[in-house]
């Protein structure tokens, strides 16, 4: 029998004045291009690319259901969750994850980062714990056999 723990996912502060800090640094240099058109067209730039990664923030998953047998089932309170499979890019440390997975043939892989202020301590933890544990065991196994 397949157990899913249900992750829930906040939008996150951390996760926007970094970005926000980011394309600011970028700007600031669009700034030191000579000509007005090139700075013009630099900013313009990097307020796009700001707002896409602020765009695509509110469309990722707020759900994410970790399986007992490794496999990540986005927004699993959906009738028919696909599930993926944790890339091995995946990056787990103690205050980010960088969480990538592909779903199979057809279907899109993906990508996101989240921070620890974006889901409740324990939450946070069993996640940390399920990828270091389940899925990177899981990853040996794969490779290995």
């Amino acid at each position: 029998m397949l157990t899913l723990n249900l992750i829930e996912v906040r939008p996150s502060r951390c996760l926007a004045l970094l970005l926000g800090g980011g394309h600011a640094l970028a700007a600031f240099s669009c700034l030191h291009l000579p000509g007005v058109g090139l700075k013009s067209g630099g900013l313009l730039v990097v307020g796009l690319a700001l707002a896409h990664a602020l765009g695509r923030q509110h469309r990722l998953p707020r759900q994410f259901g970790l399986a007992s047998d490794g496999s990540l089932h986005l927004e699993p309170s959906v009738q028919h969750s696909v599930p993926a499979s944790v890339s091995p890019s995946t990056v787990v440390s103690s205050s980010a994850v960088w969480l990538a997975w592909s779903a199979g043939i057809g279907r899109p892989s993906g990508t996101v980062l989240l921070c620890r202020d974006q889901m409740s301590a324990s939450d946070w933890r069993t996640l940390q714990v399920w990828l270091r544990l389940r899925v990177a065991s899981r990853m040996v196994v794969d490779v290995g056999a």
